[in-house]
This record gives structure tokens, sequence and C-alpha cells, in this order.
């Protein structure tokens, strides 16, 4: 793989491995596949697609991207595998699993879906010797209902994490910029637009943040995860390192471009918030990391929704995958997590997809 390092990714790898007490990675006595299914089918409803994830080492070779389509019924994912070409689509009502072909020599990723859920945007990135090519990677569109695609006339570069606009008549879209040293390769990330009737992509912001993650476009705002922003420093309440920042979510006004950091109730200890979604009603649904033993490590990676004033917040999941992610149904409002079932809770183990209906009551 690329030795680009991505900061969401090195944060969470960090704490899993060194803990406020630096005493290394250790491992918790883990649940059966049995008892994982039996503890998920008390939250919600589980949807297994019989697709393992490797445990090769490598910290992210577990690690999918994918979106939930607005009326709940369809999930679209890619695993880190550059073997795959397109996307596996997983239909919920019948468990049926079937694949939307890709491009030779290009791999997709960070699909997302239209709120009227005809299109999704997504990432291509080249593939070349086994190898991901993260510095030549394409944003494409494509249609839900047949799966042809278009290419938008976004220069190759390093371009992460599209998403739609309210109306649909944009796609917002982060930037990297590559910047080399002794030690590796690095980016620095900005949030950009791309009118899709002019095929113009404008800047928005001038941050070069060393990471952003997600997007949601509530009409006004523009919502985002982030680390390293110029604008608004951010502390983290339980520093693993001295000076570390925290992992925020953040607003951007589409009128002015005016920032702010979104306030949240941290008050349970939880840390590094990586947005999922907002629902209709504008709650925030976003991962979570806290200082608590789970069965991956030292460390518990959950699910929250707060409301839109970043109060009342609940935590909706037991212990999740150390990368999971969490997604809204737009439509229906029916919140979803990837994790994974067996394998050793903290690389490989089966794909699923976990519907949760109600908040998780603490034990």
């Amino acid at each position: 793989m690329s030795n680009i390092r991505h900061v969401f990714t090195a944060l969470v790898f960090l704490v899993a491995c060194l803990g406020l007490m630096g005493s290394g990675c250790s491992t918790q006595p883990k649940l059966s596949p049995e008892e994982q299914m039996t503890l998920w089918e008390s939250e919600g409803t589980v949807f297994r697609t019989g697709i393992k994830t490797k445990s090769s080492g490598h910290m992210r070779e577990g690690e999918i991207s994918y979106a939930v389509s607005p009326d709940g019924k369809r999930i679209l994912f890619r695993t880190i595998n550059p073997d795959e070409d397109g996307f596996w689509l997983l239909k919920l009502e019948n468990g049926h699993l079937s694949r939307v072909p890709g491009e030779t020599g290009r791999g997709w990723s960070m699909p997302s879906w239209s709120r009227d859920g005809k299109q999704v945007v997504a990432v291509s990135t080249k593939v070349q010797d086994n190898l991901y090519h993260f510095w030549e990677r394409e944003i494409i569109l494509l249609d839900s209902e047949d799966w042809s695609y278009r290419k938008l006339a976004i220069p190759l570069g390093g371009n992460y994490s599209p998403s739609f606009s309210a109306n649909g008549k944009s796609v917002f879209f982060l930037k990297g910029i590559k910047l080399e040293y002794s030690t590796g390769v690095y980016a620095l990330y900005d949030l950009y637009s791309y009118d899709l009737a002019s095929d113009k992509e404008i800047p928005l912001t001038k941050e070069r943040a060393y990471g952003m993650g997600s997007g949601y476009d509530d009409g006004q705002e523009i919502f985002f995860s982030g680390d390293g922003i110029k604008r608004l420093p951010s502390m983290h309440p339980n520093p693993v390192f001295r000076n570390q920042t925290q992992i925020g979510i953040y607003a951007l006004n589409k009128a002015n471009l005016s920032l702010r950091q979104v306030g949240i109730d941290q008050q349970d200890g939880f840390f590094d918030l990586i947005l999922g979604g907002r629902d209709k009603a504008g709650n925030i649904y976003f991962t979570a990391s806290s200082n608590l033993p789970t069965r991956s490590g030292n460390f518990r990676k959950s699910v929250h929704c707060c409301d839109s004033n970043g109060q009342n917040c609940i935590r909706l999941s037991h212990d999740i995958y150390f990368l999971g992610k969490v997604r809204i149904a737009y439509q229906t409002g029916e919140v979803f997590v990837d994790d994974r079932l067996g394998g050793d809770g903290f690389m490989g183990g089966e794909i699923v997809f976990r519907r949760l209906f109600q908040p998780f009551e603490s034990q």
C-alpha cells in the first residue's frame, strides 16, 4: 500500500495501540460469533454479506466504504481489496448480493447517494501493480437505476469523500495537497464544490487541514469532520500525546463561508468525532472513541446521536469495529453501521451491516 498517511487512521491506530498509559497493544476476550449475533440482534437487525475481509496484519485491510440508499433498501459498498472493481450491492429486503461493474485498472470507493436516490457520486482510483495511486483519483457520477456512469471534469489528484448538495445540483468533495518529506508523503485537505450544470469547481475553504472527512449539506451549512482546522483550533480532552488535537465536527456557512465548530456535549468522555450524517430533524450522528475496555483492544469505538444543538447525546450501539462507520437512510431516518462478525475483532471477519432501531441501554 502507499505510504500516504491518512490522519484519521493514524489517530485511531495510535489510540488503539498506546492507550492512555502507553502500555502497548492488548487484546480483550472476544465474543464468539454466536454471542456477537445475539448481542447485535438485541440492538436491531443484522444483515450478513458472506464477504470476509483479509487479516494480513495491515491495520486497514478490514476497512470498507459504503452508502445506504435514501429509502433504506440498498447498501452499496466496496472493500479495500485492489483486486476488486466496481461495488457490491446488497438488497436488504431479501439479502441478495450482486456486483456493480466498475472500470478496468481502477477501484471505486466512497459512494454517496443523492437525496432522491437517483444518483451516486463516488471516487475512482487508479490501481497498478496491486497498489492504489491515491494522487490519481477521479470523481464519478453513477445512475442508480442502470449503473451507467460519467466522470466529472475534476482534474486527477487527491480527490476524496464526495457528497451531494441538498438540492442535488452540486457535489462537495475534499481535495488533498500533496506534500513530500523525507519521512513520507502527506496531504493537507480543503473542501470544494462542483456545479453539475456548469462543470466548474470552486474552493470553499483554505484550511490546509491535516484531515477532513464526510460531508453533509442541510441547505444552509456543510457539515464535515476535521482535524487541524486553522481558524478553529480544538483541544483534545484526553490527549495521548502533548499538543494533540481532536477530530471534531465543523459546519461551513454556504452563504458567507464562515466556519464554526459544532459544540458536542462530550461529558461522557468520548472523543475524535467522525461525522456519519444528519437526519431530517437535524440530529447529528457520528462515531467516537472512548477509553473503555473493548473486544478489539484498549479503547472503545461506538455510535452516538446528539440533537441539532449537540446536546442530549445518546449512545446508539455497543462497541463496534474500530474502522466502522455510521450512515443514515435519508428518507426513512434508519441508522446503519458496518461491523465484523468473527475474525479477531481487530482485523478480519465477515462484513455485516446493522440497522439500529433503538438506543443501546447502558448495562
